[in-house]
């Protein structure tokens, strides 16, 4: 006995298209920050504008959305690996193999930090 299909909802924000890169990365922050309220949200372009795959409906995002700007809860940018960073950049002055980062990112670094630094979207 099989279990009927999921239904997905499937929101078109025909205001965020592919025309710059910036409204790209403004995509990809929005995908990001819906992953928060909910994890299994997905996306994608269709016909040229982002398509939001999982929250209820247009207006449960603009709450959300609302409630992250009015509490300032939003995400904090953080550099994790700056001072690796900044190791690597004495090494390459001084002409030796910069290591530090790459080092940091497979041996030291926490996997949320990893997603960040190693640009990793799922989309």
């Amino acid at each position: 006995m099989t279990s009927p299909p999921t239904k997905l909802t499937v929101i078109p924000l025909p205001g965020l298209t592919l025309d710059t890169l910036g409204i790209y990365f403004a995509s990809l922050g929005l995908l990001r920050l819906l992953s928060r309220q909910w994890p299994s949200v997905r996306g994608c372009w269709r016909d040229g504008c982002v398509v939001v795959i999982g929250p209820d409906s247009l207006s449960s995002i603009a709450d959300f959305i609302h409630e992250v700007g009015t509490k300032q809860t939003w995400s904090d940018y953080g550099k994790p690996w700056d001072a690796q960073q900044k190791k690597d950049t004495k090494l390459a002055q001084a002409k030796k193999p910069v290591v530090n980062v790459a080092h940091w990112h497979s041996h030291l670094a926490p996997e949320n930090e990893v997603m960040l630094g190693g640009a990793r979207f799922i989309l």
